[in-house]
């Protein structure tokens, strides 16, 4: 019998689009994109179809990660060796257990990946629909997640994000760039193609997170730098060298670490980039719900309320 380590993660990583044969994405009429999957929703009378897909490597990894926590605990504990033997009283005491020592933000997205698992053991009939052993936040008496108790995290000076370019490898440095002065995610500067820059207009198209598109506009020095950068490319090929976002994140925070800069992650480079835009539409006359909107449209948000995570 195989492990509940293993079960965990073999049930997920089934489920993960991104690791899928492009066979069975043509033979299940897989939708690749979280956009397209919510689109075929709308036009069905089966809701919650696709529940069980991820969409993306760094999002299975985070689902994967907090359900090994998960698995280890119910081994322990009560000497589950199947995912189906798993039960409510399970997974109550699971959370009992960390309630105390987790904020909300931490509890809540455990949820979601034991939701996650459990969806993804109704697809593959491990599990039937009235045997869902996750209770809803309110039965586990998770609290709900308040913006003033999230841990805060510091942004980037532009000194630092200089010495962070620096002292990275030559292709991380690029991804920083790019980040830098665009706010895009990892993902979305990871798939860009010479064809999507336009430098006539000013402007460049990013396909990101949900598979959404949009064209954001660029300076002028920043132009001057993707110019050379693709200069003797052909329109189909990447503007940046295949890298993934865990190894990006590494080297930055082995450089953070060297050069004692508190803030770490390509992430925060996002943020920083969402800061500055912020300020730079105060400084010209935008009041602040006006600037936040701008923003939030810039980083390809749809909810103001995840702006002001950055804003915090």
């Amino acid at each position: 019998m195989a492990s509940l380590i293993y079960q965990v993660v073999d049930t997920l990583k089934k489920n993960t689009v991104d690791m899928m044969n492009e066979d069975r994405i043509k033979a299940e009429k897989i939708p690749t994109k979280n956009y397209d999957a919510q689109q075929q929703e709308l036009k069905s009378d089966k809701k919650g179809k696709w529940n069980h897909l991820i969409f993306s490597y760094k999002t299975y990894e985070t689902y994967r990660d907090r359900a090994i926590v998960f698995a280890k605990y119910v081994k322990k504990e009560f000497g589950v060796k199947k995912l189906n033997e798993i039960t409510t009283e399970m997974t109550k005491s699971f959370f009992e257990e960390r309630i105390n020592k987790n904020s909300a933000w931490t509890l809540h997205g455990d949820r979601a990946a034991l939701v996650k698992l459990e969806n993804c053991m109704i697809e593959r009939n491990w599990l039937s629909k009235e045997s869902r052993f996750v209770l809803s936040s309110k039965e586990l008496n998770i609290p709900d997640r308040k913006l003033e108790n999230r841990q805060k995290k510091g942004l980037y000076t532009d000194l630092e994000l200089d010495s962070i370019e620096k002292n990275v490898s030559e292709s991380v440095s690029k991804y920083v760039k790019f980040v830098r002065n665009t706010g895009s995610r990892i993902k979305g500067a990871s798939t860009i193609k010479v064809k999507d820059l336009n430098f006539e207009d000013g402007n460049l198209i990013l396909t990101e997170k949900g598979g959404y598109s949009r064209t954001i506009a660029i300076s002028d020095d920043f132009q001057d730098w993707l110019k050379n950068l693709v200069k003797n490319k052909d329109s189909e090929d990447k503007v940046l060298p295949e890298m993934t976002d865990r190894n990006v994140t590494q080297q930055i925070k082995e450089v953070c670490k060297e050069q004692n800069i508190q803030t770490s992650g390509i992430h925060r480079v996002r943020a920083t980039f969402a800061r500055n835009m912020y300020n730079e539409l105060r400084n010209r006359g935008y009041d602040s719900d006006k600037a936040k909107k701008t923003v939030s449209k810039h980083l390809g948000h749809h909810r103001m309320r995840v702006i002001r995570y950055y804003m915090n």
